[in-house]
C-alpha cells in the first residue's frame, strides 16, 4: 500500500516510521492549495499488514493529518520483493 501523509509533525512521523516499522520514506515537498503554505508530505510504502499499524502511529501523533492510501500493483527496489504471479486471461473472440 502507498501511504502518502500530510502532517504538522513530520519530523515525529517520519522518525516513528523509521523505529517501529522498519521502513524508509520519502519527503515530499507540498504547497497547500488553499493556504498556499509549504509543507513537507511523507510517502511510504507498507504492507497490508502493517498498514493498521502505520494508521495508528500516525493518528497517535497527529489526530489531524491528512493520510491518503492507495493500492500498489508492484514495488521493485531496495527492502521490498513483491513477485506475484498474475494470471493472464485470454478473451474469447467470436
Amino acid at each position: 500500500m502507498e501511504v502518502k501523509i500530510i502532517s504538522r509533525n513530520p519530523e515525529q512521523i517520519r522518525q516513528a516510521i523509521i523505529g517501529h516499522l522498519d521502513r524508509g520514506l520519502t519527503i515530499l515537498r507540498a504547497e497547500g492549495g488553499y493556504s498556499q503554505e509549504d509543507h513537507q508530505a511523507l510517502l511510504v510504502v507498507v504492507s497490508n499488514r502493517e498498514l493498521h499499524q502505520l494508521e495508528r502511529i500516525v493518528k497517535n501523533i497527529d489526530p489531524e493529518s491528512f493520510v491518503i492510501v492507495s493500492e500498489v500493483r508492484e514495488v521493485s527496489g531496495r527492502g521490498f520483493s513483491l513477485t506475484k504471479e498474475h494470471k493472464s486471461t485470454q478473451r474469447k473472440e467470436n
